[in-house]
Formats: C-alpha cells, structure tokens, sequence
C-alpha cells in the first residue's frame, strides 16, 4: 500500500477470491508490461549495433520507459488493494 492509500495495510491472509483474481489481474498486466518494455530495450540495443543513431536508440528506449510507467501507475491506481 502506498502512503497516499486511505486505507490502512491488510494482511495478505485476509484476503478473499475477488482480492487474490484483483492481485493476479494486476501481477499479470505489470508481467505483459515489463515484457513489452524489455522487447524495447532489445530493439534499442540492436539499433546501436546496427548503426542506427543514437537518437533513434534513445527513442526506442523512451517508448519501454513510457509503457513501463503507464503500467505501474495503473496498478497503483487500483482500488482491488
């Protein structure tokens, strides 16, 4: 739980089904979006060692960062927890 969450921290043994299918549903999505964002930072690296620009490198990096952060800050902007 983060420190902006109202709610106070509960024990993950207290959990019900419908918490532990939100908490897969979030592990699952951040798992697809780490994927998505190594398959990024392997593009990139292939880039440099095909001679592509830097910028363009950069860029690639960028699109794995962005898809990164998108995917943590919806799971921290679930209510499930």
């Amino acid at each position: 739980m983060s420190a902006e969450h109202a709610e106070p921290y509960r024990n993950p043994d207290q959990y019900d089904a419908a918490d532990m299918q939100a908490v897969v549903g979030i592990a699952n999505g951040l798992l697809t979006e780490l994927r998505a964002a190594v398959g990024y930072m392997r593009n990139a690296k292939i880039d440099l060692e095909t001679g592509a620009t830097k910028a363009t490198a950069i860029r690639t990096i960028a699109g794995g960062i962005k898809r990164a952060e998108e995917a943590i800050a919806k799971a921290e902007a679930r209510d499930a927890l």
